[in-house]
């Protein structure tokens, strides 16, 4: 995924295999890459909150929901989550 500049999607790929192996810190670590390339992905966001929100660390999954809101201009279906 370091060589694949400005691809998001094998860090979203690596994301899901290691969300998938229960690996949350790396699938965390790898959509965070993704989100360093797209960070207009609210899609990207809302999953990092859904990982972090398996861990129990709600105060990050609550920071990706905010940026979520922020991206997409508080759109009713995010405001509800």
């Amino acid at each position: 995924s370091a060589e694949a500049f400005k691809n998001y999607r094998w860090n979203v790929v690596l994301a899901r295999i290691y969300a998938a192996r229960g690996e949350l810190e790396n699938a965390v670590r790898n959509y965070q890459a993704a989100i360093r390339n797209q960070p207009e992905m609210p899609e990207l966001y809302l999953a990092v909150a859904e990982i972090e929100t398996r861990r129990n660390n709600f105060d990050a999954a609550l920071k990706n929901l905010d940026e979520v809101l922020t991206l997409t201009g508080d759109a009713p279906a995010h405001v509800k989550k």
